[in-house]
């Protein structure tokens, strides 16, 4: 029985700003699970299971498989520089031999993200505004093989200036109106081109985010607390606002 554990940092290209913002992290000790990313090619293997806070696969027939995970992520899109880190462990009975990364605008081109495979790490900037991420690990495996995914976290050097503003910020040529009631959020415009609506905590946290076009309305069940709203168009931020849900 072969065992080992291995921790994959990318760097995707660093801006100069000492912020941090996690976009997205799930796995070990974050209290969030996989769910959302979907897995292919599922029919390939024994068993597949959803933790709270792992995915582990097991292979009863020794071989070489691909592991492919996919998510869309929104709200990547408004940064052009990203930190991605992953973690694989608890092998049994297998080999990681190397992991791919790609990312992509609408799912169906992707690019590769290229990774140097002795430490890790990479350097790669996201001009298009990439809304999809499929992380791709080439598994070799005895009979009865097994490996958990244990950890993602995307995140961000960049520093939008969303999270230190006054009760309202707004760009003086911007046509988006944001107004709040009773965790209620309606964005009003007259803007046909699509947007993003990013909802960030005090610690500049991306809490939730999802794109629209035209007005719409958002029914939140956010804890309590103090968040910035972002209406951002383009790689810009349009308008802001700051909130308050209490119960």
């Amino acid at each position: 029985m072969e065992r080992g554990v291995a921790f994959l940092t990318l760097l995707f290209s660093s801006a100069a700003s000492f912020s941090n913002q996690i976009i997205l992290e799930c796995g070990l000790t974050t209290r969030n699970g996989f769910n959302g990313w979907s897995v292919e090619p599922y029919t390939a293997f024994s068993n597949i299971n959803f933790t709270e806070e792992t995915i582990s696969f097991y292979v009863e027939n020794g071989g070489d498989y691909s592991i492919i995970l996919t998510r869309k992520i929104e709200s990547m899109q408004a940064f052009s520089s990203l930190n991605l880190s992953l973690g694989f462990s608890n092998f049994e009975n297998c080999t990681l031999n190397h992991v791919d990364v790609f990312a992509s605008t609408d799912n169906k081109n992707w690019e590769n993200v290229k990774l140097d495979q002795t430490d890790y790490e990479t350097v790669f900037e996201n001009p298009k505004g990439f809304r999809f991420i499929k992380l791709v690990a080439n598994v070799s495996s005895l009979n009865n093989g097994y490996l958990e995914c244990t950890y993602f976290k995307l995140s961000s050097d960049e520093d939008l200036a969303i999270t230190e503003l006054e009760e309202e910020s707004i760009d003086a040529a911007s046509d988006f109106f944001i107004f709040f009631f009773n965790r209620s959020v309606n964005i009003e415009t007259q803007n046909d081109l699509p947007y993003d609506i990013v909802f960030t905590n005090l610690a500049g946290q991306v809490v939730y985010s999802e794109s629209s076009v035209g007005s719409t309305r958002i029914e939140s069940d956010l804890p309590d607390g103090i968040y910035v709203i972002s209406v951002i168009q383009n790689k810009k931020v349009l308008r802001t606002k700051k909130v308050v849900f209490a119960t």
